[in-house]
């Protein structure tokens, strides 16, 4: 997490009170889904993982309802958690099946909520999240991945080849792509007040002319698809490695 990423946290939770956040008891929706799913979340605040989980046969949806709004002030008596709302649903796509999961919160203090978001699926081909204030986190996804996110970490860390475009686009937070020797990528990757650290151990790569602390252009196993990874303030790191979900120590393979 960046400094100023610890530094809005703290003052949203200054915000809330000496309460701190309140949260509904986990909330678990299921859905059937058949084959690869592609995954759409367009979230209004709040954390989203998606984990592709070959060991199970639908769709599991878990729900985190928080409030940081504070109940200490004798005028507030509506913490706002009855006004978030989520509607998961499963359409049909142009190479199967879909799930939208949408959220939102009809509340004036609605900056102050958050709805974090755990998917689980047995095939993830394809994913789009968008959300604001959250974290966001795909592990072991496959296909076109597009995030964008404020105030939050984005870890793509997959074992599956990522081929097709990918695009993640963060304000205060850190970006770690990390992913297998058989993928490929045409690789643009900048932050503005950050720095730019690769750790490309397999495959063939190519770094071009232009590349510093602050910016990666590379080519990986002479691909076309562009990965385009871009932070504001936060650190981006690059890893082609051979076991890319297994992290403890995020620089240790």
């Amino acid at each position: 997490m960046t400094r100023i990423h610890s530094i809005t946290c703290g003052l949203l939770l200054g915000l809330a009170g000496c309460a701190g956040p309140h949260r509904r008891p986990l909330e678990t929706m299921t859905l059937p889904v058949a084959g690869p799913v592609a995954v759409e979340v367009a979230s209004f605040n709040g954390d989203v993982t998606i984990e592709a989980d070959p060991g199970i046969r639908t769709a599991i949806i878990e729900v985190s309802r928080t409030s940081l709004i504070a109940v200490d002030d004798p005028d507030v008596e509506d913490v706002g958690l009855d006004s978030i709302w989520i509607r998961p649903e499963v359409v049909p796509g142009d190479l199967g099946q879909v799930l939208l999961v949408t959220t939102g919160a009809e509340h004036p203090d609605r900056a102050l909520l958050r709805t974090h978001l755990t998917i689980l699926l047995p095939d993830i081909e394809d994913v789009t999240v968008r959300t604001t204030n959250g974290d966001v986190r795909l592990v072991d996804v496959a296909g076109t991945i597009h995030v964008e996110t404020t105030n939050g970490d984005v870890a793509i860390l997959t074992t599956r080849p990522l081929v097709k475009p990918v695009t993640v686009l963060d304000v205060n937070g850190d970006i770690t792509y990390r992913v297998r020797g058989e993928s490929s990528g045409r690789f643009d990757c900048r932050s503005i007040r950050g720095r730019v650290v690769r750790r490309m151990l397999l495959g063939r790569v190519v770094v071009d002319p232009g590349s510093d602390r602050s910016t990666l252009l590379a080519t990986l196993n002479k691909g076309r698809n562009p990965v385009v990874l871009r932070t504001v303030d936060g650190d981006i790191h690059v890893m082609v490695v051979e076991r890319p979900t297994k992290v403890g120590r995020i620089f240790l393979d």
